[in-house]
């Protein structure tokens, strides 16, 4: 299960691999803009350089994202796992799905909503996880770093999102994985059939 927050243009951009049935296995991609990556870290103080020689943001060259870069990600990461879906922003989901097919990759989107309808159960789905230690962080920087950056708006019926507005910082890749576990979440569970006690069978 997947989640994707792609940048318009320049910010911070997140994938993020959910695997709910492997222990709650996470894996996060990153990218931004190269050519704005040494002016980002000084004016951000926000260490965007460090972290792509590490090998933890992926700068393809250029001012703004580089959309195409991110789809040959999806690509590859679809021929090596077996992907059930990708949440997206529900708004720019046309864009998203011209791109894809233009660069024949064939991947399966979910158009979702940013607003409390379609955060909120998300947003509830991830801090159950949290509690019960079903969720495996990888320890990646950047996700810690948007994790710390997060403010949550409630509505009057007390459903939650994250805020990109009133957060600090870049919270991509929390949305990201607020989505993708969404997104499982909404998988009908499969039933289970008890066999133990007597069965009769009729012609």
């Amino acid at each position: 299960w997947a989640g994707l927050d792609l940048s318009s243009t320049q910010d911070l951009t997140a994938l993020i691999l959910s695997f709910p049935e492997d222990d709650g296995a996470v894996l996060p991609f990153f990218w931004v803009p190269k050519d704005r990556l040494e002016e980002r870290e000084h004016t951000d103080r926000v260490p965007y350089a460090t972290w792509h020689r590490q090998g933890l943001i992926e700068a393809p060259g250029g001012r703004a994202i580089d959309k195409l870069a991110v789809i040959q990600k999806l690509a590859e990461l679809a021929s090596m796992y077996e992907i059930v879906g990708i949440a997206y922003d529900r708004w720019r989901l046309e864009d998203l799905q011209k791109l894809l097919a233009d660069e024949g990759v064939d991947v399966p989107l979910t158009g979702w909503g940013q607003g409390f309808k379609d955060m909120g159960p998300a947003v509830d789905l991830l801090e159950t996880a949290i509690l019960n230690h079903q969720l495996q962080h990888p320890n990646h920087p950047v996700l810690t770093w948007n994790l710390a950056n997060a403010v949550v708006e409630m509505d009057p019926a007390g459903a939650r999102k994250i805020s990109k507005n009133r957060s600090r910082e870049k919270v991509d890749g929390l949305v990201a994985l607020v989505m993708a576990m969404g997104l499982h979440g909404r998988e009908p569970k499969a039933r289970e059939l008890e066999f133990s006690g007597p069965l009769v069978l009729t012609a």
